[in-house]
């Protein structure tokens, strides 16, 4: 039980100073954070499209981050694709999706860590294709 509840409510609440001053900080634009940029890029390719059009200026971080997300999203629709082939499409079609799973996790990973490491498996060669991004 708290003995002195008024000085725990005061602990706990923003004084009308404190309200005050952190409303007379200027906006912050989180546009060119790398962390949420680089998240962005690995939601499908609609999110690679938004992460590219807040990478103004560009960012080497997020650029290496897109180059990862676009192998990666590349490979779920090369998957997909090849799922239309009988029977050994459909094996192929499975590994490329398990492979693009684990990309995938990684890469979401590594970008959340804001570390520029390259997702297993193709992740090099991400980097060497898309070196425009």
């Amino acid at each position: 039980m708290i003995n002195q509840p008024e000085k725990w409510f005061s602990e706990q609440c923003f004084s009308v100073h404190q309200i005050n001053q952190k409303m007379s900080e200027p906006y912050s634009d989180n546009r060119n954070d790398p962390r949420m940029v680089g998240v962005i890029s690995y939601l499908t390719l609609l999110g690679w499209i938004i992460a590219y059009l807040l990478n103004k200026p560009r960012s080497e971080t997020i650029s290496f981050h897109m180059r990862q997300s676009l192998g990666t999203n590349l490979l779920f629709l090369a998957s997909s694709l090849c799922l239309m082939i009988p029977i050994i499409g459909w094996f192929v079609s499975i590994a490329g999706y398990l492979a693009g799973a684990i990309m995938w996790v990684f890469g979401l990973i590594y970008a959340i860590q804001e570390e520029e490491k390259v997702v297993p498996i193709l992740g090099d060669r991400f980097q060497e294709w898309f070196q425009g991004v």
